[in-house]
């Protein structure tokens, strides 16, 4: 990455704040534009750039990543918003901020993350509606990694757990996310026509050579509805059904592709039970029928669980505990293949007193492939936070966590590494 650039970003996008809040200043009326800005700031240390713990045969793959390549970091995010607010009908909001991270150590991994929100949203009549939409381009190194292999028994697979999700969020690429939803409520009854896309543009080389890891975009549509009834003021049941597809790209000149339409039938909660819980919980069969070329060894109609759950509990007033469980089979972003992606997490926060609060949590994030490929990773990471607000303005947190993973795959132990960050950040909104 180009530090020149990677500074005029910094200091181009840090001016801008004061010159947006001098020129709402200079408006004195009313007005239909809101405008916001804060930048925050972060400075931590990567025990594991690489997610690498065991030596690679370098005669084997000469340009393999090393384990336990240790850095420091430090980032910079600006951020800049403006929300249009010109009838019930339609509200419009955006924001861009470009996340800017360099490693001292490392300097093949600095990038910077711009990313852009739209949020459209609004209500016709009794209808509201919302669209929003998230843009991200990732200006890195358009270049995979190496991942090396030890030759002597077991054989060590290198490519990290899962693929080393860490590692490729810093690679080239552009993802979009959106999602459209109107509501029409009839007394204790509501509709809920749902459109959904996902599209992802990975915009690095892709080799044969050995070792090195190739990524393939990805994308996906989906459309339903659903259907659901006011159990309670504040509690609402629902059953639904989506339909879509998933569509793999180009891995060099392979003939496999895992492109599938799949049929969602789904169930579900939301809202305030009681006071003390909030629920956002869907679950439901994710039917697949693979519509492309695959190995022989590939069942192509396939029935998993999907599962999209989000629980609070709010047990005294000043302690949250969110509790999370994520389910989806998709097509793989680093092979012609099919896994289950599946995350569950706790995460607790205790607010001592106005300036002060602490969280914990744990996360068990398990990939699990589908044959003929043989992999099966867990990851595990316990985290630590505490927090400081100053002022209105000014909050700090200080935050730890540390991985440490399991392959289910005999001698596969290359895949398995540990790793801990720990970085302070602070915000400051204008």
């Amino acid at each position: 990455m180009n530090k020149t650039a990677l500074l005029v970003t910094i200091l181009t996008t840090s001016l801008i704040p004061s010159g947006i809040l001098k020129a709402e200043s200079a408006g004195g009326g009313k007005t239909n534009l809101t405008f916001s800005a804060d930048v925050a700031a972060r400075v931590g240390f990567d025990s594991n750039v690489y997610l690498q713990d065991k030596e690679p045969d370098l005669t084997l793959v000469p340009q393999a990543v090393l384990p336990f390549q240790e850095s420091f970091f430090v980032g910079v995010t600006p951020r800049v918003g403006l929300d249009y607010v010109p009838c019930s009908e339609f509200n419009a909001s955006v924001s861009y901020a470009p996340d800017v991270v360099f490693y001292t150590e490392e300097p093949s991994e600095n990038h910077v993350s711009h990313r852009a929100i739209l949020n459209l949203k609004g209500k016709v009549q009794e209808v509201p509606w919302e669209f929003p939409n998230t843009f991200t381009y990732v200006q890195g190194s358009d270049q995979g990694l190496y991942f090396g292999a030890s030759t002597i028994p077991p054989v060590l697979d290198g490519a990290p757990s899962i693929g080393g999700i860490p590692t490729r969020d810093r690679r080239q690429q552009f993802v979009y996310r959106g999602r459209f939803v109107a509501t029409w409520s009839l007394e204790k009854w509501f509709f809920r026509p749902v459109v959904c896309a996902y599209y992802h543009d990975f915009q690095t080389d892709q080799k044969r050579d050995r070792g090195y890891e190739n990524y393939i975009d990805r994308r996906e549509l989906c459309m339903g509805g659903d259907v659901g009834y006011s159990v309670a003021a504040n509690t609402r049941l629902f059953t639904g059904f989506r339909f879509g597809y998933e569509i793999q790209g180009q891995l060099l000149d392979s003939p496999y592709h895992y492109d599938a339409e799949y049929y969602r039938p789904i169930f579900g909660i939301e809202g305030q039970p009681a006071s003390w819980i909030k629920a956002n919980f869907s679950i439901g069969p994710d039917i697949h029928h693979t519509i492309e070329d695959t190995p022989p060894e590939f069942a192509p109609n396939y029935t998993t669980l999907w599962v999209d759950g989000v629980v609070t509990l709010l047990p005294t007033a000043r302690d949250t505990i969110v509790l999370t469980w994520r389910q989806n089979t998709q097509p793989a972003f680093a092979s012609t293949s099919v896994y289950d992606d599946i995350v569950y997490e706790i995460a607790c926060r205790h607010t001592f007193n106005d300036r002060w609060w602490a969280g914990a949590g744990f996360k068990a994030y398990n990939g699990d492939w589908f044959a003929p490929v043989q992999r099966d990773d867990w990851i595990y990471t316990p985290s630590a936070r505490v927090g400081y607000r100053y002022n209105e303005h000014l909050t700090a947190e200080l935050t730890y966590s540390y991985d440490w993973t399991e392959s289910a795959i005999p001698n596969t132990e290359g895949r398995d590494y540990t790793r801990q960050l720990v970085w302070l950040s602070a915000q400051y909104r204008f």
